[in-house]
């Protein structure tokens, strides 16, 4: 309360201070007696006025990334714990050889596709990177086609190889 004093006169101005714990916010202003406070936390005094802060508790949440073979997330910003609606960045980095595929967990749907999730609850989600594999085939007397042609495969793509023996080979 500034200024601090013990009485007040009628119409003076009187500018109002919150200090709040750590993991609580300030809300608002309670006034009996007709009291109201402005935008810059200041009250007109008009008579015995009674003032109250409202202050409530942050909600915190916590943002748990699963292990995985083939690469690593870094969160923006890192840390243990977020407050309530707080956007999280997620950063993936494939490790040679392998490539990101998607999202997994109970939350992966969340993730949007710039790679954000929004703290509004305690969140799990699991990176799944795939190893790359390269295909080579080698021929003596004939030619090998190869259907689908990509620079790499997962596991568990299916190819189809088509052999043409050169004539007199088979």
């Amino acid at each position: 309360v500034s200024p601090l004093k013990e009485k007040y006169s009628s119409g003076e101005i009187v500018t109002l201070t919150v200090v709040v714990e750590d993991g609580y916010k300030f809300k608002g202003w309670i006034g009996a007696n007709g009291a109201a406070v402005d935008g810059n936390n200041k009250i007109v005094i008009t008579g015995n006025v009674q003032i109250e802060a409202q202050v409530e508790l942050i909600k915190t949440y916590i943002l748990t990334i699963g292990t995985t073979t083939g690469g690593v997330v870094v969160k923006t910003p890192s840390k243990d714990i977020y407050s309530e609606n707080e956007v999280v960045a997620l950063a993936v980095t494939p490790d040679i050889g392998y490539v990101f595929s998607v999202w997994s967990g109970a939350n992966a749907s969340e993730v949007t596709t710039a790679g954000t999730i929004k703290m509004d609850g305690n969140k799990n989600i699991i990176p799944v990177f795939i190893r790359k594999n390269k295909l080579i085939v080698s021929v003596t007397n004939g030619a090998v086609s190869v259907s689908p042609v990509k620079e790499w495969y997962a596991d568990g793509d299916e190819v189809t190889l088509t052999v043409t023996p050169n004539t007199g080979y088979q």
